[in-house]
């Protein structure tokens, strides 16, 4: 039989064997091991009589030193052939009478005296018996019994044991051999019977039960219901196979409509697609293209209109328009998000001017409201990044921008480090940028939500703040193009933290700072006299280019197509050509093709000015030869300086006033002597009854309150000959007229700083004769 892979029967009888030869050794073990403690312990309890005999019969002669006695009462331990050595000792310990077999006398040497005890060696038995007279210890008896007895009768166990071992085997050899068919028959002949179904293929063979009803029986039956379901999905498989070329013809012609379904909704997705770029396009141009004139009109109305309720109006349509048109800029941003329709564009950046410029736009805003703006680059980050400039821009300005909006006292930190990472690329760094502010702060329930668009934190007024919920939400989808993550801390009334994660970004060589004119705030430009092409088929837009350089001595030629404009380009020869791109009978993109086709005409300089704002736009007008883009609507101030590198000029620096701190100085100073005299009553008024109708008004926020208070300030102003009082009340009651809610604010907060400068006023009014 092989021993690796026994079979059933084999198993089983190695299993009897196996325990029974367990079971025997141990009742062995035992048997032997219980008459070996017999044998010492009635070894032992021998040797201790015979001992305490032998000691009271020598009591006299160790009384009385009587050697020969003690010697002569030793001597009868040759009755045990066992004992090979004995002694007597006194009560000093010394050695009194011995006895010793033959051919041991000298070479026994008498242990060292101990009391009343015994132990055992390898070889003997040694016992100590003390001898004692009235209690009085006279003597100690020593014995030393040999242990080959004990040996001899060990090895007779054994072989005995190994006898009965030996039979037993063999005994239940013989069982085992008979008694495992019980459990090995039914098995091999279930066996016999799988292996005959698989070569034969024949699923109606059953297994026979023989009588049984217990686990094999069991596993017999459930073999049988196994063959049954076999056989049952055996037949069904065959009629299958008989109706399987009429079920792939079926299957086939569904397949062909589920396709042709699949293709027709493809197709109908691709079109809704298309038609939402299209309207998306068309959206951004139809709703640009007017609101370029309404915020370029607003703009030179706003510098020639002097009444003060005629300005809040045109600030009003102002500040309007441009949340419209944000508004319109987010959606149009968010849509080119979702679509994967948006590119981002690489090109060396520096952060730090990146980061200046964010300051200069928002730093009136700051002003405004008292706030410390702190800007930390850390001195590790290289100098040139490639970074998409625009995106970066974009992120940057929603984080800081909100941080302005919901930031009332305290300050705004922006800050740009290295983060450093074991596995860093070479030639990159992994950069987070932090905008930190001391402001309202975000509840726990509403951070996970204000990434989603359209939404704000519950509580946030809008009157008060305004907003779509947009920023946040493209900010986040920015950043993720960008393979970044942005995370966010903050505490209710503590303030907030948003931390930007850019992985990865790749450290740009030296190289220039980029193309184009810069030209700073303190400079002016001075265009020289030449001759501009405008080139579009909207009136409005071409009257309001005009009206944007109505001051300068250039001279302006229109037309209302591509093909009239041509005309008149190869006619006039312009200096530069502003053309708008979707127009009748020629487009913009047709037209400067032409141009640039032309030998003397493709040399003048042409620049778009178009209200597409779609993804790509930009790049596929640059592909047409335009020089420069302007998107609608474009600032009077934006357009002068994108033009001016394509036209004469000359530019010259302009004197900056330091802005006065607040409207009220110099008007003070003028007040007479009777008006400063009255100061003193004045401030009470103003801090008393004045300061809570000011608290109220700012508290609720109802017009009717914030009239109220507006005439009150008019008319002490007037009572008190105060003049800043009176213009502080009139232009509040305008704001009120106007609807104007973020002047009124601004006006409403300034109140606290008019008081502190009439009573500036006043305490140089009384210390003027001290001091002179």
């Amino acid at each position: 039989m092989s021993f690796f892979s026994p079979s059933i029967k084999q198993k089983l009888i190695w299993i009897i064997l196996f325990t029974t030869g367990i079971t025997l050794l141990l009742a062995s073990i035992a048997f032997v091991t219980k008459e070996i403690i017999t044998f010492r312990q009635n070894l032992v309890k021998d040797l201790s009589t015979l001992g305490q005999v032998v000691g009271m019969n020598s009591e006299g002669a160790l009384v009385f030193d009587d050697r020969f006695t003690a010697e002569r009462h030793l001597a009868a331990f040759r009755t045990r052939p066992g004992i090979v050595f004995a002694c007597i000792y006194k009560q000093n310990g010394k050695v009194f009478a011995t006895y010793s077999i033959p051919g041991l006398e000298k070479t026994v040497t008498p242990p060292g005296v101990q009391g009343t005890s015994h132990f055992f060696d390898p070889h003997y038995l040694h016992l100590f018996q003390q001898i004692f007279v009235d209690k009085e210890m006279i003597g100690t008896i020593y014995i030393r019994h040999d242990l080959g007895e004990m040996r001899t009768q060990l090895q007779q166990y054994l072989a005995i044991v190994g006898v009965i071992i030996l039979v037993g085997f063999s005994v239940a050899l013989i069982l085992s051999s008979f008694l495992q068919r019980i459990v090995s028959v039914p098995i091999l002949s279930l066996a016999q019977t799988a292996l005959t179904i698989s070569q034969e293929k024949d699923y109606s063979v059953r297994a026979e039960k023989h009588n049984r009803n217990d686990e094999i029986g069991v596993l017999i039956d459930g073999f049988n219901e196994m063959l049954k379901e076999i056989q049952s999905q055996e037949k069904e498989l065959k009629e299958h196979r008989e109706h399987l070329e009429d079920l792939v013809v079926k299957r086939t012609a569904a397949l062909r409509k589920t396709n042709t379904a699949l293709r027709e909704a493809k197709d109908a997705a691709e079109t809704a697609n298309r038609a939402k770029s299209e309207f998306l396009a068309n959206m951004s141009h139809e709703i640009r293209t007017p609101m370029n004139a309404v915020l370029g009109f607003t703009e030179i109305l706003h510098g020639m209109v002097k009444d003060e309720r005629q300005k809040n109006y045109l600030e009003s349509i102002r500040t309007s328009a441009k949340s419209l048109l944000t508004l319109i800029n987010d959606i149009l941003d968010l849509s080119k998000i979702e679509a994967r329709k948006m590119e981002l564009q690489f090109e060396p950046v520096n952060l730090g001017a990146v980061f200046e410029d964010i300051e200069q736009v928002f730093s009136m805003k700051i002003k405004d409201k008292g706030l410390k703006l702190i800007i930390d680059i850390a001195q590790d980050i290289p100098k040139r990044l490639l970074l998409d400039e625009v995106r970066l821009r974009q992120i940057i300005f929603n984080l800081v921008g909100n941080a302005v909006k919901f930031t009332e006292e305290g300050y705004i930190r922006i800050a740009a480090q290295k983060i450093q990472r074991p596995d860093q690329k070479e030639n990159s760094v992994d950069l987070m940028l932090t905008v930190e502010d001391t402001g309202i702060g975000i509840a726990e329930d509403s951070v996970d939500r204000i990434f989603e668009a359209f939404k704000q934190q519950d509580g946030q007024s809008t009157k008060r703040y305004g907003g779509t919920g947009l920023g946040l939400t493209i900010t986040k989808r920015l950043v993720e193009m960008m393979d970044g993550a942005i995370f966010v801390q903050s505490r209710v009334n503590k303030g907030s933290r948003f931390m930007v994660v850019l992985r990865d970004v790749t450290v740009a060589g030296d190289g220039g700072e980029g193309r184009g004119v810069k030209v700073s705030e303190d400079e002016k430009i001075e265009f020289e006299p030449a001759t501009v092409l405008i080139v579009d088929d909207i009136d409005t837009n071409r009257n309001l280019v005009k009206a944007y350089f109505q001051d300068t001595p250039l001279r302006f030629l229109e037309a209302e197509n591509g093909q009239e404009g041509i005309r008149k380009a190869r006619k006039h020869r312009p200096d530069l050509i502003i053309m708008d791109i979707r127009m009748p009978i020629m487009d913009g993109c047709d037209a400067t093709a032409l141009l640039r086709s032309d030998e003397i005409l493709r040399e003048i300089p042409v620049v778009a000015l178009t209200a597409s704002g779609m993804k790509g736009d930009h790049e596929r007008i640059i592909a047409c030869g335009f020089n420069e883009v302007l998107t609608k609507p474009v600032r009077r101030v934006d357009m002068i300086r994108q033009l001016a590198p394509f036209l004469p000029h000359r530019i010259e620096a302009v004197e900056v006033r330091p802005r006065e701190t607040t409207e009220v100085s110099g008007a003070v100073e003028a007040l007479s002597p009777e008006a400063l005299e009255k100061l003193p009553d004045l401030i009470r008024v103003l801090e008393n009854r004045c300061a809570r109708l000011w608290e109220k008004a700012r508290q609720t926020g109802f017009f009717d309150d914030i009239a109220e208070f507006g005439q009150l300030m008019k008319k002490l102003g007037h009572a008190y000959s105060v003049r800043p009082l009176q213009e502080f009340g009139n232009r509040l009651n305008t704001q009120v007229s106007t609807f104007d809610i973020e002047q009124i604010n601004k006006t409403l907060e300034a109140y606290p700083d008019l008081i502190k400068e009439i009573k500036s006023m006043h305490r140089e009014h009384t210390e003027a004769p001290i001091n002179g």
